[in-house]
Order: C-alpha cells, then structure tokens, then sequence
C-alpha cells in the first residue's frame, strides 16, 4: 500500500510539474504573441488639433521609396542659440522622430551641438561646405545633399522685435519642406511643366501658390507660346492649359496631336464661358472620348428664414473618386470649384476603339444637375427639368490614357490628359478657401503626369500655431477649479472612504 501511494504522490507531483511547465511555455507564447503584434500591427491615433503628429499621405510615400542604407538626418543645432530657431528645435525633434518611426530604418537622425562637439562641428563644415553660422538641418542621400535652416522650417511674426519682444511662431511647415527636400534628393532632375499662352490663359500672377507647390515637388514650371514654336519641347514633362479664351489655330492643334500621340501629358482646365466659341479645341477633347457638355453645373439654395428666397450656389462641391491612381488616396476629401463649371460626358464605346481608358476625377456632390439653359436671365429659380437638363451623377473631371494597361500594378501609358470643367479652382483664392483638397488634387494630377504615381494623394500641410485670450476672471476661475476645487473634492472623498472604513 504505502508502495503504491508513493507513485500515486510522484504521478502527482509530476503532472503538477508538467502542468505548471505547459502553463510557462503558454504564457510565454502569448507574452511573444502579443509583443510580435504589438510591434508590427499596430494603430495609432492623433488628437492633436492640427495633426502635428501625423504624416501625410505624400510623405508617407516618399519615406517607402528611400533606398537603404537610408536619409540621414542631421541636426546641427547649438544649445545656446537664443535666435528665433531656437522654438523650433522641439518640433523639428517631433517631425525627425516621425520620420524616423514612419521610414522603418530607413532615416538615420543625428544631433550634433556645435558649443559641446567642436570636432565633429568643424567636421561636417568641411564635409557639407558651412561656416556653421546658423543652426541647419543637414539631409544627405546617395551622395546628395542638402541644407536646410532651421529657421526656414517655421514662420515668425516678428513684428513686436522692435519692441524687445521675442518673435512668435505662427506656422510650423517642417513637414513640407523636409518631404520638398527629400524629393529633391530622390530626383536630382527637374521636371518641366509647360504653362500654355497666347489664348487668354489666365495669369501667372494668379498662379503663384500653384508654382510654389510645383517648385517643392521639385518641378520648374515655364511658360510656352505655342504659336511661336513649331513643336512641344522633348523635355516637357507635362502641358498645361489653365483657362484659355480663344481657340487654338490648326497649326497648334496639329502640334497638339502630335504631342498627344507621342506620348504627349496634357493638363486642360476650360474656362466653359469661352469654350462655346473655341470649336477646334472641343474636337480635340472628343477625339479623346471626352466630351465638354454645352451646360453649367448648378445647385440651388433656399433661405430658412424665407422659403420663397431662392439663389445658386456660387461654386461645386465635388468628391474624388477612387477608381483612378490620381483620386484613389484622395476619397473622404471635397474639391471646391468657384465660379462657371461645365460637366463632361465620356465616350468609352469610342475611346475603347481608340486604345484609350476613360476615368472620372471628380464627381458634383448629390443635389448639382447640369443647366442647358444657363444663359436664360429671365429664369428665376432654375430647376432641373428631365430628358433636357444633364442629370445625376455630375462629373466635372476625368482623364484619358492612351495605350494604358487595364492592370494599375504596370503603370504604363503612351499618352495621358486630365481634363477639368473649371479653371478657377487653381487659381490663389480658391487654393487657400479649399482647405487644401484642390491643390492635392492638382498636384496628383501632375504627379501622374510625371510619372510619380506614388507621390499621389494628400501632401504635407503646415502646423498651424493657435493661443487662447483669456479673461481675468476666467484665469482666477481657472486658478480657484486647478488649485483648490479640484484638489479639495479629492481630499474630501479620501477623508470619506477613511471614516467608512473605520466604521
């Protein structure tokens, strides 16, 4: 008996021993389970009120291109600066760990303080070619560099210097002009983007924020007079119309096919008030599968107050639309279009025979139709009317691919027009009024032309810089909750539990 009992009791401690090990290699797997996932699927979310700590979309892309062994990032920056940089120096410290985090070992981030490393100072002065004046933030990939003041990374009111006051901070746009530079660095060359003139195009005085942000995509936008050359020049990366008044001549319309068959990257944003008289202009668009409707894109909007009040809207709000590469990372965003805008119709039976894939852009929020009898003055009150009116759904922009692949996985195209009923929503007013959605559109637009699909989608926006005024009543309101309020209920609720559990 006492035999048996012993192997009953080392059965027992065994099968406790072997349960207790399971139990460790269990939670082991699950502590390695969790801290894998953890890792490498992960979510995160900013609730900042200007997403300061969110990348966009574009730099995302740009940070997925770098080739190992990566951007580094060099921070030249000295502790003591008292300059206006020096409130800049915890956000660019923000931005690099971004881009660090987002870039996967792919940026390499160095900080050097000049008044506590007098050696490696003098030796990035004679490697990148500075007198170390300044505080700079040093980029170099594959052998290419650049250099960047700090104090470029921001924008100061410095209005109240004069007085003694320290410059404040309005904006923080580190995020654009690191992803400009980091573009650069990948594209050494500069694309060309040819802006048409010659037919009342508008002007490039109006165009100003649109060539800043082809300047930071690392693109040279150059005027070109069609009637003066006798071809479109080979190194043109795209041609752009924006809002021309009078019809092409039949020797430019022939360069234009010319160029559209060879591989040709057109950009033709109408000004629909003069499209009805510019008929060689409208074939070439036909010709191409879209087709420029003779209407203007309408929505009407009553007064709560007075119902029998009725007016049109004054622009069109349009949403992109996700089956093309150059909408697809913009849909959850609204386009603006101020002032006349016509709709397009799209002929995909003859464009298909043609060789040539149709899309839509941008598509009239729900509410729009487009009116034939726009020029009715004496219609108040306009209302779609079926079977004569252009109906739901609206598109204002699409875009024709000569020869493209059906698979967007081969990017490939012998030719590419983007063609926009509106060319208002380009000009300066409307870019700032947008919120950014039209001039991300725009870019992706000549991102596509230039064969930077992945640079497509939202790009970087500058941080903007808020304060609060406060009254002095509501600061003692605020001193009287944070100082004795708030501590005072939580004393109070100790001395309650205390006196129940002493009961």
């Amino acid at each position: 008996m006492a035999a048996n009992s012993s192997k009953k009791t080392s059965f027992s401690r065994a099968g406790i021993g072997f349960g207790v090990l399971v139990q460790s290699v269990c939670i082991l797997f699950l502590v390695a389970t969790a801290n894998y996932i953890g890792f490498n699927y992960y979510k995160r979310w900013d609730f900042s009120r200007s997403q300061k700590f969110t990348l966009a979309d574009q730099t995302e892309q740009v940070l997925r291109q770098l080739e190992m062994p990566g951007l580094k990032a060099i921070v030249y920056f000295s502790a003591s600066s008292l300059g206006p940089d020096a409130a800049l120096y915890g956000d660019v410290q923000g931005l690099l760990a971004q881009l660090a985090f987002s870039a996967r070992g792919r940026v390499n981030i160095r900080q050097v303080d000049p008044s506590m490393d007098v050696s490696a100072a003098r030796e990035l002065q004679e490697k990148y070619k500075f007198d170390g004046s300044q505080n700079l933030l040093v980029l170099d990939y594959n052998g290419r560099s650049k250099l960047i003041p700090i104090v470029d990374l921001g924008e100061f009111d410095t209005s109240g210097m004069a007085s003694g006051e320290p410059a404040t901070l309005i904006e923080f746009k580190g995020e654009s002009v690191l992803t400009a530079a980091i573009i650069a660095l990948q594209n050494p060359e500069k694309a060309k983007i040819y802006f048409a003139q010659g037919h009342g195009e508008t002007l490039q005085g109006k165009l100003s924020a649109l060539g800043a942000a082809l300047s930071r995509q690392n693109a040279e936008v150059l005027p070109i007079n069609l009637g003066l050359v006798d071809r479109v020049p080979e190194n043109a990366g795209a041609l752009c119309f924006v809002g021309p008044r009078y019809d092409l001549s039949d020797s430019e319309i022939k360069m234009l096919r010319r160029y559209w068959m060879a591989r040709g990257r057109i950009v033709m944003l109408l000004d629909p008030d003069a499209l009805i008289n510019m008929p060689k202009l409208r074939e070439f668009l036909q010709d191409a599968g879209i087709h420029p409707r003779p209407d203007r894109v309408r929505r009407l909007a009553r007064s709560d107050v007075r119902p029998d009040l009725v007016t049109l809207f004054p622009f069109v709000d349009g949403v992109f639309l996700p089956d093309s590469p150059i909408t697809k990372r913009l849909v959850g965003a609204n386009a603006r279009l101020p002032g006349a805008t016509l709709s397009l119709a799209l002929d995909d039976v003859g464009a298909a025979k043609k060789d040539i894939q149709l899309r839509g852009l941008i598509q009239a929020v729900e509410g729009y139709w487009g009116e034939i009898h726009y020029e009715d003055r004496t219609k108040i009150g306009l209302e779609y009317n079926d079977g004569e009116d252009t109906g739901e759904p609206i598109l204002i922009a699409a875009s024709a691919e000569k020869g493209a692949a059906r698979d967007d996985r081969t990017d490939v195209a012998i030719s590419r027009l983007v063609v926009v009923g509106n060319s208002a929503f380009v000009e300066d007013d409307a870019l700032a009024q947008a919120r950014g959605a039209n001039l991300d559109f725009i870019l992706s637009v000549f991102n596509r032309m230039l064969e930077r699909s992945k640079l497509t989608g939202i790009t970087p926006k500058s941080a903007q810089s808020f304060s609060i005024s406060l009254t002095d009543t509501q600061i003692r309101g605020i001193a009287l909750y944070t100082l004795i309020v708030i501590p005072g209920a939580a004393a109070l609720l100790g001395l309650v539990v205390g006196f129940r559990r002493r009961a």
